[in-house]
């Protein structure tokens, strides 16, 4: 066991102070978010609600590291959020589906463990199907995309 253990994984918060975030289009700026000051604490659940536009994606985009902020500070524990996601301490989901159209269900699944090259074939494939179970998707391992509902 190692003596070091991660920010995240030990409570700490995420907090951003000051963050702007302003994007640079071809005849102006545009400021998405501005002051922005929040801090969320183990175990505490969060609601980002507001109208279409509002900068609830570019907010979680800046937490996790996608983009950077114009100005202030985001931590994650005591790192960067780079940092947190460089040690596979946060992930994104996005709003959008991403499912590979050629891969099967139980493919898509297993996808990230493959890239990140952990575990054997067989033991990414044990995992996924465990979890495909667990979503009620178990009697559709082999469906490619186009034949699962938006549900699904």
């Amino acid at each position: 066991m190692t003596a070091v253990k991660s920010a995240v994984a030990q409570g700490s918060t995420v907090a951003l102070r000051g963050v702007d975030k302003r994007f640079r289009l071809p005849d102006r700026e545009f400021e998405a978010l501005r002051g922005i000051d929040l801090t969320v604490r183990d175990g505490e659940f969060v609601s980002l609600i507001g109208p279409s536009g509002c900068g609830k994606s570019t907010l979680l985009r800046l937490i996790a590291g996608l983009i950077e902020p114009s100005a202030g500070t985001i931590a994650i524990g005591e790192e960067s959020p780079a940092q947190a996601r460089a040690r596979r301490e946060l992930g994104f989901v996005f709003q959008e589906p991403t499912l590979l159209p050629w891969r099967t269900a139980l493919e898509n699944v297993s996808l990230m463990p493959q890239i990140a090259r952990r575990g054997t074939k067989a033991e990414r494939e044990r995992r996924a199907r465990e979890l495909l179970e667990l979503v009620g998707l178990g009697d559709f391992t082999d469906a490619h995309p186009e034949k699962l509902s938006g549900g699904m």
